[in-house]
């Protein structure tokens, strides 16, 4: 059973952005105070350009780990980013723009709720290092 305070800083997390940079460091804000713009990550006031941000990220709220298991029949993509990071992603959880690549990646399984937690990642392509995609019985090698 989930506490009512955990269940309130999940609901937080889930309303802040956390931004990857490419030194390791890490910076987040508020969902309203983020706006991806032409130069970089706006965070409140701070402007991050785009050369410095590995991806950027927010929680999902969680889905149900037997409905997972039947999505992951489908095709797939594999992502492979810059720093060598690898991630195996169902085709309708992958996206490319013009200027990111957006996937959802489950994070953590709870066996005892039955829940997936998520988050979706927005990379900019200069963090991607190879994308592939996979049929239904490929494997990533």
């Amino acid at each position: 059973m989930i506490e009512r305070r955990e269940l309130a800083e999940a609901q937080r997390a889930q309303a802040s952005i956390e931004v990857i940079l490419t030194d390791g460091s890490r910076r987040s804000c508020e969902t309203s105070e983020f706006e991806p713009t032409e130069h970089g990550a706006l965070l409140g006031r701070l402007l991050i350009p785009w050369h410095r941000v590995r991806y950027y990220a927010w929680p999902l709220p969680p889905a149900d780990v037997a409905r997972e298991d039947e999505e992951r029949v489908r095709a797939r993509v594999r992502l492979v980013l810059a720093d060598g990071e690898e991630h195996i992603v169902a085709a309708d959880k992958f996206e490319t723009g013009p200027w990111t690549v957006t996937a959802i990646l489950d994070d953590v399984a709870d066996t005892a709720s039955g829940e997936m937690y998520r988050r979706r990642v927005i990379v900019p392509w200069h963090g991607v290092s190879e994308v592939e995609r996979l049929g239904v019985g490929d494997r990533a090698d």
